[in-house]
């Protein structure tokens, strides 16, 4: 080989690896050029603080620029006052949020994207083939109870609606309240009327109750209302002072008091370390017999903008370092079973494998419907204790459909 074709294969060697080290830094510009904003609702709870740790991590890893934005705006206001093109915006999921992203065009919308999620989570915010909404945290509803008090009195854990109201006759039997509830506490009486109103109608129904469109006068309501009130009646639940906090409902789990509470995963995390050993979980059993089911699920996650970079932080969240990340900085519950698997959590892991199995998951009364619409439920839900006739639950049923046509 001459010197000058040596010499002319070592230049072109030369541009070679010059063009490979520039095209590198150019893209790394414009990666890190097109960089996340992470916004963020501002709230009291300490626990969404593992968004900002979230994405120091992955931008430590990804050499990407971040920014983590803490906003007092809505959701609405959100996606209407930033650019949202790389943004991603973090949300506890609910139906009027969903609502708001199907009509914007900030928001991106999925098709066949597949994140390392169980497919039925993809049924929050529409199918498995067009979706909004990526959840990375999950909390299960069910019942917690007592074991020892089970175990005592020969009860084993019901697997349908009427085995739980032969627990709670044999319960009444032997002088110990069934359900732990506050009456002047007006919540944890929604997730009852949640769970009958679907167990007994259906996910269809409910949902066209969560976002206002089904008229509250219809009969389908009023034989959930009349289930409730039949229970009150019975004397169910408990009655306690008006002034009494929503933690004396699981001390009187733990004190015997009452065998039952409907809860969310708070329940065990707000239970004393040593009692914990003696708190058990069920799902709400199905009213009838029901080879499809669906489930309340509370869960946050994350809604973009248009941009690959979003999409690859997303799916960092939902890697096992995102999640563990999760679990470390936060009381919420990884989405992920391997990661969740750390927790130690019997209640969590049961609930898991029962939500995994379900036709669909859906939210809850409670924090996702119209405000308005949300707090009348909760007062006629509170009136069922005082009324003295059944008949008239019609009248408080009008009085919450005029709440919804003033609302819409």
């Amino acid at each position: 080989m001459t010197k000058k074709k040596v010499i002319v294969m070592l230049a072109i060697g030369f541009v070679l690896i010059a063009g490979v080290f520039l095209t590198r830094n150019i893209l790394t510009m414009v990666k890190t050029k097109s960089g996340i904003k992470l916004i963020v609702p501002y709230t009291k709870n300490e626990a969404d603080i593992f968004n900002k740790y979230l994405l120091n991590f992955y931008d430590k890893e990804n050499d990407v620029d971040t920014s983590y934005i803490t906003s007092e705006f809505s959701f609405k206001e959100n996606i209407e006052n930033f650019e949202v093109k790389g943004d991603v915006f973090y949300s506890l999921y609910s139906s009027q949020i969903s609502d708001i992203a199907r009509t914007s065009e900030n928001i991106h919308f999925y098709k066949d994207m597949k994140f390392s999620i169980p497919k039925v989570f993809y049924s929050l915010s529409g199918s498995e083939k067009f979706y909004s909404y990526v959840p990375i945290t999950f909390s299960p509803w069910g019942f917690y109870y007592n074991k020892e008090l089970f175990t005592d009195l020969g009860l084993e854990e019901p697997k349908n609606f009427n085995e739980l109201i032969e627990i709670a006759n044999i319960l009444k039997d032997k002088d110990v309240v069934p359900f732990s509830m506050l009456q002047d506490l007006r919540w944890p009486m929604t997730i009852w009327f949640d769970y009958l109103n679907i167990r007994i109608n259906g996910a269809e129904f409910h949902n066209s109750l969560l976002i206002g469109l089904s008229d509250f006068r219809d009969k389908k309501v009023l034989n959930v209302y009349s289930e409730i009130y039949s229970m009150i009646n019975k004397g169910y639940f408990t009655i306690v002072p008006k002034e009494s906090n929503w933690l004396e409902m699981i001390d009187m789990v733990v004190n015997k008091k009452s065998a039952m509470i409907l809860g969310a995963g708070f329940v065990f995390d707000n239970t004393n370390d040593e009692d914990k050993k003696n708190m058990g979980w069920f799902p709400f059993p199905l009213v009838n017999k029901q080879d499809h089911y669906s489930e309340i699920v509370s869960t946050s996650g994350y809604f973009t903008g248009i941009s690959n970079v979003a999409h690859d932080f997303i799916e960092y969240s939902l890697s096992k370092q995102g999640q563990i990340i999760i679990s470390d900085y936060s009381n919420y519950y990884p989405i992920n079973k391997e990661i969740l698997l750390r927790k130690k959590r019997e209640d969590l892991l049961e609930a898991y494998d029962h939500i995994v199995k379900a036709k669909s998951v859906i939210p809850s009364f409670e924090r996702n419907t119209n405000p308005e619409i949300s707090q009348q439920i909760k007062t006629s839900l509170n009136l069922l204790f005082r009324i003295n006739d059944v008949n008239e639950i019609s009248g408080i049923l009008e009085k919450l459909e005029s709440v919804r046509l003033e609302a819409q």
